[in-house]
């Protein structure tokens, strides 16, 4: 024997169950979308990122950290 409960009621309903399917067609859609706004946003921060490392290595040349720079105490005047 099966109790008609409303969760038995509402899942058999046709136009409850076409609702859920209009749902996740939506939200398909919406995913699809927000994958590939995602994706450009990672490809351009990539690439502003790799440009700005490109310049800094460009703009000053880096000093190994174990060489301290020489003091001018020994220069003759």
């Amino acid at each position: 024997m099966r109790l008609r409960t409303r969760l038995e009621c509402v899942r058999s309903s046709r136009r409850v169950s076409g609702a859920y399917q209009d749902g996740a067609r939506e939200f398909a859609g919406r995913r699809l979308r927000l994958v590939g706004r995602l994706s450009r946003v990672a490809e351009w921060l990539a690439r502003t990122t790799a440009l700005d490392f490109k310049q800094l290595s460009v703009a000053e040349p880096s000093r190994p950290a174990a060489e301290p720079p020489v003091p001018k105490i020994f220069e003759y005047v």
